[in-house]
């Protein structure tokens, strides 16, 4: 398929990358797909058709991946309304930060827009099972 390749770093790092333009006359980009092993060769080969397809109908995906990034993750977040509390006592950041971790520690590294009604469901579901219908309060360490 034109444009769909690998490509390899001195470092021996190899990736799946598509080069489009957009529309008929745009620049040529270069666009990383994945780092082989993380997907198929098929898989990205279709991931790559498709990104030529929005490119070729004047979609530029490049500025939708930007978007994608642009979306904070929930460890940002957390770390924002932590720092806009500057009166909090060092006891209750403590205990806002293990409570973080305890319960959320998974979902940190996730963007807010990636976390839905039904992780939020499976959420308390497993902390209703784990601890019971509420969680202690107050506890920190």
């Amino acid at each position: 398929m034109t444009g769909f390749g690998v490509r390899v770093q001195p470092s021996g790092a190899k990736s799946f990358i598509v080069n489009f333009r957009v529309g008929k006359r745009g620049p040529l980009k270069r666009m990383v797909i994945a780092r082989v092993g993380e997907m198929l060769p098929g898989q990205a080969r279709q991931r790559a058709r498709a990104i030529i397809e929005r490119a070729v109908s004047g979609e530029d995906p490049d500025k939708a991946r930007e978007a994608v990034l642009a979306v904070p993750m929930l460890e940002a977040v957390f770390a924002s309304c932590m720092d806009a509390g500057e009166g909090r006592s060092p006891r209750t950041v403590r205990a806002y930060r293990y409570d973080m971790e305890r319960y959320l520690g998974d979902s940190l590294p996730r963007p807010l827009d990636s976390i839905d009604a039904e992780d939020v469901k499976d959420r308390f579901q497993r902390l209703t099972d784990n601890h019971g219908w509420s969680a202690p309060i107050g506890r920190s360490t």
